[in-house]
């Protein structure tokens, strides 16, 4: 009973010690950390997920033009632990070329970083994909 009550404990923690690292090398990474002074119609967006024993962040910045709905992605920062690597030039090589093994935990909250983005740029909750100008225009408040 103690032993499965430390090893929850460890798993729970570790997790979110993870979490942690990733969030402030999302921050350290994201090219602009002055996210208070953005443009009118620009919104930042941050996204967290767990995917193949993965752990990815993800911030978005988005630009939305509100008379048209219409969304630009500006840049986005990833983060990633890819936990134990067994061949780590395998998984140089699916990061610079071809986003294949190692690059797909990320796909699974870009939808809703953007979301997120759309979000602080213009109030709009987008909660459907694809995010499109009619949505996000019927979305937006008032």
């Amino acid at each position: 009973m103690l032993f499965n009550m430390v090893v929850f404990f460890r798993n729970r923690f570790l997790v979110v010690f993870i979490g942690l690292l990733i969030l402030s090398g999302c921050k350290k990474n994201a090219p602009d950390p002055r996210f208070d002074n953005l443009p009118e119609g620009h919104g930042v967006g941050l996204s967290c997920g767990i995917d193949a024993g993965a752990y990815v962040a993800l911030m978005a910045e988005v630009k939305v033009d509100k008379s048209t709905g219409k969304v630009k992605i500006v840049r986005v920062v990833c983060v990633q632990d890819m936990g134990l690597v067994v061949n780590p030039e395998g998984a140089n090589r699916c990061q610079e070329r071809t986003p294949q093994g190692g690059g797909e935990p990320a796909i699974i909250n870009m939808g809703a970083v953007v979301a997120n983005a759309i979000f602080d740029a213009c109030g709009a909750r987008v909660y459907q994909l694809p995010m499109t100008p009619e949505r996000v225009l019927s979305a937006m408040p008032g």
